[in-house]
């Protein structure tokens, strides 16, 4: 018996403008969701995230690189930067803070203190709550940074607090399994 090659059916899938797709996100978008965004370099998974978080009121990102293109994009959309969380303003006074913490050098103790860092941050965020916490490539900080367990556990607490953790990465391994359980929205590239 030969098998038959099976009929495929394409089906047209519905396109809406980009602003028309923001509107109905952030309507349908509740306090402590999720999202993430898996995609390669280069593909408009950032550019993507900046624009989907320019739609929420409080938001707290987190750049890790010495010069970080963010930087300058969310210096323009009005973030506030800081570097320490003792200098984090209150939400009624900055409602969109950018932590720069590069890493001081490229040894096991830069990172260490770079790590102990933004675990103090994300801590503050999990403690503050009512905020998105916008990570560009969450890779970075579980597998460079070791913060799996700290992010790990901010995905299974998080939406109690009202933290909606908004993550991108490059490759779909060496991240939390809670990025793709925990979100309520995923995007792929």
């Amino acid at each position: 018996m030969a098998l038959k090659r099976p009929e495929i059916r394409k089906e047209i899938v519905p396109e809406i403008p980009f602003p028309q797709f923001l509107k109905r996100l952030h309507g349908l978008w509740e306090t402590g969701a999720h999202l993430s965004a898996l995609g390669q370099t280069g593909g408009g998974k950032t550019t993507t995230l900046i624009q989907v978080e320019d739609g929420r009121m409080t938001v707290v990102a987190l750049l890790t690189k010495l010069r970080d293109p963010l930087f300058a994009h969310l210096k323009r959309r009005h973030y506030k930067a800081v570097t320490k969380v003792g200098e984090w303003p209150a939400k009624d006074w900055h409602p969109k803070v950018m932590f720069h913490i590069p890493s001081t050098g490229l040894d096991r103790e830069s990172s260490k203190r770079q790590a102990e860092t933004i675990s103090k941050i994300l801590h503050e965020v999990w403690r503050r709550g009512d905020v998105d916490l916008f990570i560009d490539e969450i890779a970075e900080l579980t597998d460079l940074l070791k913060l799996d367990t700290n992010l790990r556990i901010l995905y299974k607490e998080a939406r109690s607090s009202g933290v909606s953790i908004v993550a991108g990465t490059q490759r779909a391994s060496r991240v939390p399994l809670e990025m793709y359980s925990q979100p309520r929205f995923l995007f792929f590239w």
